[in-house]
This record gives C-alpha cells, sequence and structure tokens, in this order.
C-alpha cells in the first residue's frame, strides 16, 4: 500500500509542501486498525503516533482507548499501541500505563510488553512518571529488584549502574 493512501493524502498533488500533521484525516487509520486485516495494522498505529508526536490529541485518545480494549493476550498489539504511546506525555496516559504495570502479571509472554511498558514511562517527564515509580516502588507485591528498579526511576535512588541495565529485556525480573 503507497503512504500516500496511509496518510490519506489526495494523488493529485505533485508538491504538496511542508507536511502537516494537524491536516491530515486519520480516519483510515482508525478504520484499519478496528478492521480485520491485521497486516496493515502496523503501519496504522505507527501513523498515529507521528500524528501524536505532533499534537494530534485525537490521536493519542484513540491509542489509550485502543490498548484499553485490545484483547488481554494480546501481547503483540498491546506492545505496538504501549511503544506509540511515546510521545502521548500526559499525566493521563502515564496513569493509564502504571496502572497496566499493576494489572499485568509477570511471565516469558508479557515480559517485553512490561518492558516496553516501563521503558515509555521513563522517558516522560519527572513530574508525571514520579508519583506512579514511586507508588509501584512501595507496593510490596514486587520483587525487591523491581522495588529498587522504581524507584531508580523515581529518581530516589542515583545509582547510574543500575539506570544502565534496568530496562533491557533480559534483566526484566517483575
Amino acid at each position: 500500500m503507497s503512504s500516500q493512501k496511509v496518510l490519506n493524502i489526495p494523488r493529485t498533488i505533485k508538491d504538496p509542501g511542508p507536511f502537516d500533521f494537524m491536516q491530515v484525516s486519520l480516519d483510515y487509520n482508525y478504520r484499519t486498525i478496528v478492521g480485520s486485516d491485521r497486516n496493515q495494522v502496523g503501519n496504522s498505529i505507527r501513523v498515529l503516533s507521528a500524528a501524536s508526536s505532533h499534537g494530534r490529541k485525537d490521536a493519542s485518545v484513540f491509542l489509550m482507548g485502543l490498548l484499553v480494549s485490545l484483547p488481554i493476550d494480546d501481547w503483540e498489539m498491546r506492545t505496538e499501541v504501549a511503544r506509540a504511546l511515546e510521545y502521548t506525555k500526559t499525566k493521563e496516559c502515564a496513569d493509564l500505563l502504571f496502572s497496566e504495570i499493576r494489572r499485568v502479571g509477570s511471565s516469558n509472554k508479557t515480559r517485553t510488553y512490561l518492558t516496553t511498558v516501563i521503558n515509555v514511562l521513563a522517558n516522560f517527564p519527572e513530574v508525571i512518571k514520579q508519583p506512579g515509580f514511586r507508588a509501584l516502588a512501595a507496593d510490596k507485591g514486587f520483587t525487591h529488584k523491581m522495588r529498587k528498579k522504581f524507584s531508580v526511576l523515581a529518581g530516589d535512588e542515583e545509582e547510574e549502574s543500575c539506570r544502565l541495565w534496568m530496562l533491557d529485556d533480559e534483566f526484566m525480573d517483575l
């Protein structure tokens, strides 16, 4: 599928000038994501992520709603949507992602998803992420190792060596 169709740019325009995500219709992408053609969903999620990074709140809200509505065991799609939320640096998005960390139990199937959620949150502004990571660090439902990682992410501990390895997939130990 051509990028023109995914972005819904008319083919008759030879030089559309600077690309403005605020002017692009995202309806095609919304329909593709909720449709049955799983092959095109990833492209549309990436378009919505890009739109979100350019200030399209409707794309952010759609992605957050999509994460909530996905089947509980669709870890591949959940991971892709969580990754797409990296530009939705709002308290509401952070609350949703923190609730996902609490809700999802750690297993071999969920490890990549949980790592992605934590990585996305780690790049949020301090004022948004600190309270959530502090709450997780105090939660006795997590292992001591994970509570320490959450404490570092909250900025309560300044162990630079911990920051380097704690977000790596192979060291995730929820």
